[in-house]
């Protein structure tokens, strides 16, 4: 009888310890699905961001221009944000009880890189820069106004549409409810995803490499492709570590502030900034190539006006209008006043390559 039970109670510790190794693996599984999914969701948002700004500005339908309040960035950021209201808002745990990864793809990956704040906040420093007043008051307040109202007229949209269908409830790539390895739907998509990653990643720098001595926006396009993923991770890492705060001091001061995309933003306005006096300075056809892929994958993806547009809106229908626009405007003014400084500074430094 002692060694039946002592051979149970090892048996017990077995199955606990697999247990615990389990949990580690789809742990392990989870996050890499997490990372792969916001990869490649983010990719073809910077894409479709790169083309709508070809084709509403000079070269196709002359509608957005460098020298208007209609800038190039403005239908990505509103586009974005309408989806956001669609996607973020009203049917972000419909989606999530399908998947949270592809909840997550699709908000922070796909509508994050869709939109962006760096290339609003350097065209406005920019703009400043040549004392062209009126279009820098005119991109601020559409740059406001013109997502904020996107937004709420998605969310608007949405909910009537609800209203009129029903969402499916089903988990097809949930980890949740055992640790046992035996959920092949959830093991089988993080191996297509992983995959499917590694075959874009991999096409997009071969062919980046190979065209290269050819630079032109293609290029810049395939080369910003392979640092989307760095941008999307940041700015996901980010929020997950500052947006859920435990505020400041013992009365917990500021913690409605969404510190992780509030950092994202201003970092990204700051790198951006950087990139575009460097890219007046430095007399090389290759820096100049590289840079402007960073700016358009690396700053573009890491900083997000749907995600500050959605925050916007959850602390306005929280009661709380003036914590609203203190976020949204202190966004812009610390990113304003780092890119203008930094943009300023750089430019002074004459190098030529």
């Amino acid at each position: 009888m002692v060694m039946d039970s002592e051979r149970m109670t090892n048996f017990e510790s077995l199955q606990i310890e697999q247990k615990k190794e389990n949990k580690r693996i789809l742990w392990i599984l989870n996050c890499l699905s997490c990372l792969v999914s916001l990869a490649l969701f983010g990719i073809p948002g910077m894409i479709l961001r790169y083309y709508l700004d070809k084709l509403f500005g000079p070269e196709v339908l002359s509608f957005t221009r460098d020298d208007s309040p209609l800038y190039y960035d403005l239908l990505p950021n509103m586009v974005g944000s309408f989806l956001m209201g669609w996607l973020g808002v009203v049917f972000k745990g419909d989606i999530a009880s399908i998947s949270d990864n592809l909840a997550v793809g699709l908000t922070t990956g796909f509508l994050g890189s869709l939109t962006t704040f760096s290339g609003w906040n350097q065209k406005l420093v920019e703009l400043t820069i040549e004392h062209q007043w009126v279009t820098s008051v005119g991109i601020i307040f559409l740059g406001v106004v013109l997502v904020e109202a996107m937004i709420e007229r998605g969310i608007e949209t949405a909910e009537k549409w609800k209203g009129k269908k029903r969402c499916s409830k089903l988990k097809i790539f949930s980890h949740e409810g055992g640790c046992d390895l035996q959920n092949y739907n959830y093991l089988t998509a993080t191996l297509l995803l992983v995959v499917v990653f590694i075959i874009v990643l991999g096409t997009c720098t071969t062919l980046g490499i190979r065209e290269f001595n050819h630079a032109d926006y293609d290029v810049k396009l395939l080369l910003a492709c392979i640092v989307v993923p760095f941008g999307v991770w940041t700015r996901y890492f980010l929020a997950c570590v500052w947006n859920d705060h435990d505020g400041i001091g013992e009365k917990a001061w500021l913690k409605w502030v969404p510190f992780g995309t509030l950092v994202a933003n201003v970092s990204a306005a700051s790198i951006m900034a950087a990139l575009a006096a460097l890219k007046k300075e430095v007399k090389n056809d290759t820096f100049y190539t590289i840079a402007a892929a960073l700016q358009l994958g690396f700053c573009g993806c890491l900083s997000t006006v749907s995600t500050l547009v959605a925050e916007h809106y959850k602390l306005k229908r929280g009661g709380s209008l003036w914590r609203a626009y203190a976020y949204t405007l202190g966004t812009i003014a610390i990113s304003f006043t780092l890119g203008i400084a930094i943009y300023v500074g750089l430019s002074q430094i004459k190098v030529h390559g």
